[in-house]
């Protein structure tokens, strides 16, 4: 009978110490599950906010910063242009490099633009194609031009007139094959540069 009882405590102790054992272990798990469900939510309400952030400065109604911008271009009619800056007023200018001023823009929409007023390049640039090539600028030039260490050079009043003369001898067989009565040498119907500047209006 004395080993009996002895074999009974043994198994009674082994049952609480694997019923403790196992409280443990369930305890563990359920605090592991816990804490990876507030990690979720942590994890998901960070997103959603970072979510809604990103949202509301696309929408124009969040706190941004004065130097972000779009990285999207946008087209924007002449008309948008000039009604975003107050027709280039001088007190939306926002800075002023070497090629181009920059104006702050606010259109009607609500959005905020930075317009560049590209007038030393455009200038620049209709010089560089000029039909007589002695009156084009250098590279060198051009490049003075561009970073406003040269004056901005002067554009003809009227379209040129523009001439293969000088491409072909007087009278050469390849004059003669170009034009087969087809071709006048002066081409004057040619629009200069673009269709819309002063250059185009006779």
């Amino acid at each position: 009978m004395c080993e009996d009882s002895s074999i009974n405590i043994t198994s009674v102790h082994v049952r609480k110490t694997r019923v403790v054992v196992d409280m443990v272990y369930g305890l563990v798990g359920l605090a592991a599950f816990a804490l990876s469900v507030v990690a979720c939510v942590f994890v998901t309400c960070c997103v959603c906010a970072k979510k809604r952030e990103v949202n509301s400065r696309r929408n124009g109604k969040g706190p941004t910063c004065g130097l972000e911008t779009s990285r999207v271009p946008t087209s924007l009619s002449l008309a948008e242009i000039t009604s975003a800056t107050m027709g280039f007023d001088r007190n939306r200018i926002v800075g002023e490099g070497a090629t181009a001023k920059v104006y702050k823009g606010s259109l009607l929409s609500g959005g905020e633009v930075a317009v560049k007023e590209m007038e030393r390049m455009l200038i620049t640039g209709l010089a560089c194609v000029h039909p007589n090539h002695v009156k084009r600028p250098t590279v060198k030039e051009a490049a003075r031009i561009l970073q406003g260490e040269a004056p901005l050079p002067a554009l003809p009043a009227r379209k040129p007139r523009v001439s293969i003369r000088p491409v072909f001898h007087d009278d050469s067989e390849e004059i003669r094959n170009f034009c087969a009565g087809r071709f006048s040498l002066e081409l004057d119907d040619v629009p200069f540069m673009t269709p819309n500047s002063q250059f185009g209006k006779d």
